[in-house]
């Protein structure tokens, strides 16, 4: 081997360079062409472009000498065609640089011994010198013949899109072309001489002779280009292995063997034509790595034949084991390799389709691939194509395949549903491979697929894909069933919250429902459970494109009906899914999204057979009454614990709920911690959830950026999610193997909540208080809170001493104090046994608003929860009569009356409050006795 410096000039000795045939195609693109073209026409910057390494050929006793390229083909391709343009540019331009005849006869001679070998008698033929592969040689030798330069061919290849499929060889040509049309004759001059003339050396020629071993260098990486791929390293080396054996056993039919052997397994498999060829260079997205379908393939093939171990090797080994496998085989052993290579991409390429093509429900291999390309999961693709070749080659029965396959998806999908870990995919997948174990050994063993995290999941989905998924295969689902003319469908949908992220501009007047069916009033527990709410699947729908950004964050009318001539939901809706949410409603609140997560809910259970999924390793006690009275008990037990760990300064206000999580805020408007029981774990998260995402990753990126210091102030490192592609972000930690189906777990439970609550908000809140501050939160300190809690004291005080009224302290909060009245009990009598929103028999109440400390106000409300018709009708007639008018007619909520605003002293005199409470109190009588005055007319 010799390595020394040279110019370009060092082509222009009459000699063939052959492009292996196995070797990959012309590969650069603008972004190195211009790199290289700026580099060489700039006279002050060194130029060394990298290696060339050549292999010399034995070649027949007076013919001309052949060197094999082995590493460089992009380099010396590139350098080729800049040539080939510089003198098609000379010749011309050659009128305005003043050049005569003989000038541009030297700059041919000089461009002919580089690109070209005369062979033949007097009058010799110029062949090509570089003989490029069959994928690029049609299209270099145009170029370098000049056929493009005829008619000013290459205008018309300038500046075309990035997936236009014209050879890049001409794309480099129309590239440097226009390039020079660009530049001074000076630089003509100076870019001429760098190439044609044996002075500046910008490569490193690498010449191996022919017993030197090329396989060493196959990995090279070009210095100055485009790596080689995993894919094209494998390629190489198993040709040029098996080139190795045919050479040794007989070297005059080496090519012949080579090349038809090569044409007949790869070519056929990978790049027999064009759309085979896109095929297998299409990338897909595997989690955070992109990968062509060949590496996914070659890396499956690996798995399946056993000399890649997925737990033990990662992509980056491939090539290696690889090289591994095929070193010690015969010809036979390699043919036979090779062979099998080639039959088993014919199945990969038969069923694992591209992400456009038509679904239907029927399709069990088109489903499982949609999903794991969804999910961008790809371990389990060894197991599929394996499955499939035998069902090819009639190993195994169809009916037999549709089950291990439903089961595997099923798999996938609870487990992605219940947020579990994918870690042991590559062993469950080597142990499928193996038949080590069926796929419903793997689904029995998930330790996360459970009833509580499946309910769970479906409700907290805060991310695109995996409810755009499950959408899309409900909404095949119910056409199936249905039996619909259109059945088939192509995953192109975008996802659409109809209750948008971003909520709090222009829904800010819909009432706020608990997932008990209360209307809620306080403002931060509205903040909390509206931004909970905004992520159940019930709130999520398909659009066929995506809306503009200020009609998808607009009213509900606007969204579904557009608005200033722009597309809403109903013009944007060709599934059913999305016309049963147009055709069904009028408004959207909480309530409409529980009810439709719930409908989901049923039909997802259906596809994927989850009726009944494994409750926790601990069983709920039957005597606990459900899943909501447990969470109920656990937080009437936790929250006290809770209180007193914060010190009383989060939580005071924070009622027993029925939910899986409470919330305690500390100051900053969107931003709360959040306390978390679910049945394998429990978890306190500081919730980033501002009503605008750029407030909430910038909060996010200041603690991130001081994530060493609180990790060490905490002594734990904690999970960090920033959530690019959603509103909000968060960070968390867990306590994991406690469940609140086991009440001995509680106290640890309570404790750990309490204490980290506590850790979160000491260490974590300093870092943002100076930057979301009053200029850019709406701030509750903790005097404001303080005097809140003493204003609902006051009120509720006021209920107890007046006897006008009828005072319910259980359904008081800081917000609202509510009682009733004998009069209105009349006019509304209760309804037993009908519990209404606020779970009372009664369902009407005057309510004390306090929200601003202030001022307050009393409003009468009433609740169309289980009323009966006879309520209804009162209602009804209660419409015609009052001026705050119901116009919905299937209103759940409906304040009909409201007095003057009361104002409240700076001091807080009781007296004072009290007196203006008596006065509107007269008010409120005044209103019942008109009112029942008006109804016995």
């Amino acid at each position: 081997m010799r390595a020394e410096d040279k110019s370009f000039y060092f082509l222009a000795t009459p000699s063939y360079y052959d492009i292996p045939f196995f070797q990959r195609a012309y590969v650069w693109s603008e972004e190195n062409w211009s790199e290289l073209f700026n580099n060489l026409t700039s006279k002050n910057q060194n130029h060394f472009l990298g290696s060339i390494i050549l292999k010399n050929e034995l070649a027949a006793a007076g013919s001309v000498a052949r060197f094999s390229v082995i590493d460089g083909q992009q380099r010396l391709t590139t350098l080729s065609i800049l040539l080939r343009a510089c003198y098609d540019h000379i010749v011309k331009n050659a009128a305005s640089y003043n050049y005569d005849e003989s000038d541009v006869k030297t700059c041919q001679v000089q461009m002919e011994s580089i690109l070209f070998v005369p062979e033949g008698g007097i009058k010799k033929k110029l062949h090509v010198k570089i003989n490029h592969s069959h994928l690029d040689k049609k299209a270099f030798e145009s170029v370098i013949n000049g056929e493009l330069d005829t008619d000013d061919r290459w205008e018309k290849y300038v500046s075309l899109d990035d997936d236009d499929t014209t050879s890049s060889i001409i794309k480099a040509y129309a590239y440097f072309r226009d390039a020079l049309e660009d530049v001074s004759q000076e630089t003509i001059d100076y870019l001429w001489e760098l190439l044609t003339v044996d002075k500046i050396k910008f490569l490193v020629n690498i010449d191996l002779d022919v017993n030197d071993n090329e396989q060493a260098i196959f990995d090279t990486v070009n210095s100055a280009g485009v790596r080689l791929s995993s894919a094209d390293t494998i390629k190489n080396l198993l040709y040029q292995r098996y080139v190795e054996l045919l050479r040794a056993e007989d070297s005059t039919t080496v090519d012949e063997r080579a090349v038809s052997e090569y044409e007949e397994t790869w070519v056929d498999a990978f790049v027999s034509d064009e759309s085979t060829n896109a095929y297998w260079e299409t990338q897909r997205q595997y989690g955070r790595m992109k990968r062509s379908n060949i590496e996914t393939f070659l890396h499956a093939f690996a798995v399946v034949q056993g000399f890649f171990n997925p737990a033990e090797n990662n992509m980056a080994d491939l090539s290696q084991e690889y090289r591994k496998k095929i070193s010690n085989m015969d010809i036979s052993s390699v043919e036979d390799f090779l062979k099998e290579l080639h039959d088993y991409a014919d199945v990969f390429r038969e069923y694992f389709s591209n992400e456009d093509s038509l679904l239907t429900y029927d399709d069990y291999v088109g489903r499982i691939f949609n999903i794991s390309n969804v999910l961008e999961v790809s371990t389990f693709h060894p197991y599929l194509l394996q499955q499939l070749y035998y069902l090819k080659n009639g190993s195994i029965e169809e009916e037999d395949i549709r089950s291990r396959f439903f089961v595997l998806e099923k798999y996938i999908v609870l487990n992605a549903i219940c947020k579990g870990s994918t870690k042991n995919y590559n062993n469950e997948c080597l142990q499928l491979v193996n038949e080590k174990k069926t796929p419903q050994d793997v689904l029995d063993s998930c330790q996360y697929i459970s009833e509580g995290n499946f309910v769970n999941g479906l409700r907290r989905m805060t991310t695109n894909k995996l409810p755009t998924l499950l959408l899309f295969w409900v909404e095949l689902y119910q056409r199936n069933q249905l039996n619909v003319d259109i059945k088939i469908l192509k995953y192109e949908y975008t996802l659409e919250h109809i209750m948008p992220q971003k909520w709090a501009k222009n829904w800010y007047d819909v009432p706020v429902y608990d997932t008990d069916k209360n209307e809620v009033e306080d403002a931060d527990e509205m903040e909390r459970v509206r931004s909970h709410a905004i992520y159940e699947i019930g709130n999520m729908t398909l659009l066929n494109s995506k809306l503009n950004t200020s009609i998808s964050n607009g009213n509900f009318t606007d969204k579904i009906n557009g608005k200033n001539g722009r597309k809403g939901i109903k013009d944007l809706a060709d599934i059913r899914l999305t016309r049963k949410v147009i055709d069904n409603n009028t408004e959207w609140n909480e309530l409409k999204i529980y009810a439709r997560t719930a409908e989901l809910e049923a039909e997802i259970r259906k596809i994927w057979d989850a009726g009944e999924l494994p409750v926790e390793t601990i069983k709920v006690a039957a005597e606990s009454g459900g899943r909501k009275k447990v969470r109920f008990a656990f937080w009437e037990k936790a929250l006290p614990v809770i209180r007193e760990k914060n010190q009383y300064e989060m939580f005071t206000n924070v009622n027993p709920s029925t939910s899986n999580s409470v919330s305690g805020y500390f100051g900053i408007s969107g931003f709360h911690i959040s306390c978390t029981a679910n049945y394998d774990k429990t978890r306190v998260e500081f919730i980033l959830d501002k009503s605008k995402a750029e407030q909430n990753k910038k909060a996010f990126d200041i603690l991130h950026a001081n994530k060493q210091a609180i990790e060490d102030s905490l002594g734990v490192k904690l999970s960090w999610d920033r959530l690019d592609e959603y509103k909000m972000s968060w960070i968390y930690y867990s306590l994991d193997d406690v469940s609140i189906t086991n009440k001995e777990d509680w106290d640890k439970m309570a404790t750990f909540l309490g204490e980290w609550s506590d850790k979160f908000r000491k260490v974590i809140v300093p870092y943002l208080v100076d930057e979301f501050s009053q200029h850019s939160s709406t701030l509750r300190s903790p005097e404001e809170v303080v005097r809140l809690q003493k204003i609902a004291e006051i009120l509720r005080t006021w209920t107890v001493k007046t006897d006008a009224v009828i005072d319910n302290v259980d359904k008081c909060n800081r917000t609202c104090t509510r009682f009733t009245t004998k009069t209105m009990s009349e006019i509304l009598p209760d309804i037993p046994n009908a519990p209404s929103g606020w779970n009372t028999d009664n369902h009407y109440f005057y309510e004390i608003v306090n929200r601003n400390g202030k001022d307050i106000i009393i409003q009468l409300c009433l609740s169309s929860r289980n009323a009966s018709a006879e309520f209804l009708s009162i209602a009804d007639r209660i419409n015609e009569i009052v001026s705050m008018k119901q116009a919905k007619k299937d209103w759940q909520w409906w304040k009909i009356f409201k007095t003057t605003k009361i104002q409240v002293p700076d001091d807080l005199n009781e007296n004072e409050i009290f007196s203006g409470l008596d006065k509107a109190l007269l008010a409120v009588q005044k209103f019942e006795e008109d009112l029942a005055k008006r109804l016995n007319d």
